[in-house]
C-alpha cells in the first residue's frame, strides 16, 4: 500500500476550516461596537437587544429593548426620539424632534398588493413614506400604514390602527383611527 499525501485542507483541525467565518464575524461585531459608541457619544441611546439597519440619527435619542427599525431605503429620527420598548418599523419613516413612539407600536411603510388570481407572493410591493411631526405621540400598540402623516403635537391613541393623515394637534383613537370624543 503507498501512503498519499494529504491535502493541507483534509489536514487542517475541524475548527480551522471556519476561520474566515469567525474573522469575519467578529469584524463585523466589532464594526457595530465601534458605531454604536460613536452613536452613544452623540446621546443616542440603542437598547443592545435592539436591531436597527439604514437609521439616521440627527440627535440625541432613545431605542428601547426589543426594537427592530429597518430603513428601506432609510428611517430618519430627530431629535430628542423616544422609542419604547417593542417597536416594530419597516420602510421609509421620518420621525421629527420629540417625538415619542410607545411600546409595540408598528410603523409600516409598504404592503403588498391584492390582485385577485395571483399569489401573494407574485404581488408586487407598494412602498409609501410615512411622516410623524414634530411633538406627536403614538401611543401603545398603535399601528401606522404606509403613506400617513401625523401633524406636529398629534396624539395617536393606544391601540389605534392609522390609516390617514391626522391633522396638526388632533388626538385620535380606535380602529380606524378618528378623532377621539372630547368629554368622558
Amino acid at each position: 500500500m503507498v501512503p498519499t499525501a494529504a491535502t493541507p485542507e483534509e489536514d487542517a483541525p475541524p475548527l480551522r476550516r471556519g476561520l474566515r467565518f469567525q474573522l469575519a464575524r467578529a469584524k463585523y461585531q466589532i464594526g457595530l461596537r465601534v458605531e454604536r459608541h460613536i452613536l452613544r457619544l452623540r446621546g443616542v441611546r440603542i437598547h443592545p437587544t435592539a436591531a436597527i439597519q439604514n437609521v439616521r440619527f440627527r440627535g440625541p435619542a432613545v431605542i428601547g429593548a426589543h426594537c427592530r427599525l429597518a430603513g428601506n431605503p432609510r428611517i430618519e429620527l430627530g431629535r430628542g426620539v423616544h422609542v419604547a420598548a417593542h417597536v416594530h418599523g419597516q420602510g421609509e419613516i421620518f420621525l421629527g424632534d420629540d417625538v415619542f413612539v410607545g411600546p409595540r407600536a408598528v410603523l409600516w411603510g409598504r404592503d403588498h398588493g391584492i390582485e385577485p388570481g395571483t399569489p401573494i407572493r407574485l404581488q408586487p410591493h407598494r412602498t409609501e413614506p410615512i411622516r410623524v411631526e414634530r411633538g406627536a405621540e403614538i401611543g401603545a400598540g398603535a399601528i401606522l400604514l404606509r403613506g400617513v402623516t401625523i401633524g406636529a403635537g398629534a396624539s395617536l391613541g393606544a391601540g389605534a390602527v392609522c390609516t390617514r393623515d391626522v391633522p396638526p394637534g388632533a388626538k385620535v383613537a380606535g380602529s380606524p383611527a378618528r378623532p377621539a370624543s372630547g368629554a368622558r
